[in-house]
């Protein structure tokens, strides 16, 4: 599996923000469970329609599709405060921070150049995201997963019918697709900072610092990055 470039990365935890923002308008919970299905079923309708937003690998386990590096950018945004996890019984609830809200403002022209994907999740939130965990689960099941060819005259499998860690969504390449995230090099490098834990740890320390009075310089607060 190859790594993803600093575009795929700042796309998906931008997409993945945008999502957990919009689905937490339409439901006040949402559990880590559910952004894992609500994410697989964006990515594999922007695969369907040639589209390159969500680049995530995804397999079946227990409770149906789920994505290591979307676990790992879920706790990046935990910790550089743009959600925060609230545990449950089932794991955690996921609840966007006033710093998501603010990045998606600062960044509005990036959502308005990106209309295709940001609506098909807002599209995909109003279909799923209040759907109760059993009833997701099962909708889930009912899909296929493009990865899974079938012979003619059969039944495409359901990913209810795959065994276990079957592999069922990887990311549509660029040469493949019709339609790509459109971001500049610097809206990446701001992506980047603002996802990045312990730059956000130091500006807030140096925020600490400001209003204790031990006001430092823009270059120091980056000096201990």
């Amino acid at each position: 599996m190859a790594g993803k470039t600093s575009v795929e990365k700042s796309a998906d935890q931008f997409l993945l923000l945008y999502l957990i923002n919009d689905v937490s308008k339409r439901t006040p919970f949402v559990p880590e469970t559910k952004v894992q299905k609500l994410v697989f079923i964006s990515e594999r309708e922007m695969i369907g329609n040639s589209e390159k937003g969500f680049n995530y690998y995804f397999v079946k386990l227990l409770y149906g599709p789920y994505s290591a590096e979307l676990d790992n950018d879920l706790n990046r945004l935990v910790q550089s405060e743009i959600a925060k996890a609230v545990p449950t019984e089932r794991g955690a609830n996921i609840i966007p921070t006033q710093r998501c809200a603010n990045i998606l403002r600062d960044f509005n022209d990036l959502i308005e150049r990106n209309q295709t994907f940001v609506q098909r999740i807002s599209h995909i939130n109003r279909r799923f995201g209040t759907l109760g965990f059993q009833r997701l689960l099962n909708s889930v099941y009912h899909m296929q997963s493009p990865l899974h060819k079938y012979r003619k005259g059969k039944r495409p499998p359901t990913i209810a019918s795959l065994p276990l860690k079957a592999p069922l969504l990887k990311p549509i390449s660029e040469e493949m697709a019709s339609k790509t995230f459109s971001i500049t090099p610097a809206e990446v490098e701001d992506l980047l900072m603002n996802f990045d834990p312990e730059t956000v740890k130091g500006l807030s320390q140096a925020m600490k610092e400001m209003r204790a009075g031990g006001l430092r310089t823009h270059e120091q607060v980056f000096a201990d990055l």
